[in-house]
């Protein structure tokens, strides 16, 4: 899975999820530019008893994904519907970035609402 930042000129940006991380043959993409503010990321960081997590989320057709960046542990995707978590994916292998990027497509979300 990857969440990329993309901006191929002064005019055009953009942030595209993939699944799986292939950029030749994703099974599933959703992309959010400009143009398509309802296409909407969101961003926030949680904070556990012992971990902190970078919380990326969109919604598509009825359901919510929410990619999980932990401090400790793996990365991972969820995927939501009605309020049930109806799959789970965790990283494997080598993985990396920087989840907390600043972008004007990924809305930056506080306990403040």
């Amino acid at each position: 899975m990857s969440i990329c930042s993309i901006q191929e000129d002064a005019s055009s940006q953009y942030v595209e999820y993939r699944y799986p991380n292939n950029s030749k043959n994703p099974s599933f993409t959703y992309h959010s530019d400009s143009n398509h503010l309802p296409n909407e990321f969101n961003r926030a960081s949680v904070i556990g008893a012992s971990s902190e997590s970078i919380i990326i989320w969109f919604k598509n057709l009825g359901h919510t994904y929410i990619v999980n960046d932990p401090i400790k542990g793996r990365a991972s995707v969820s995927v939501w519907r009605s309020g049930r978590k109806i799959a789970e994916s965790q990283c494997t292998g080598n993985y990396g970035g920087d989840s907390e990027a600043s972008t004007p497509l990924i809305k930056q979300k506080t306990n403040d609402g």
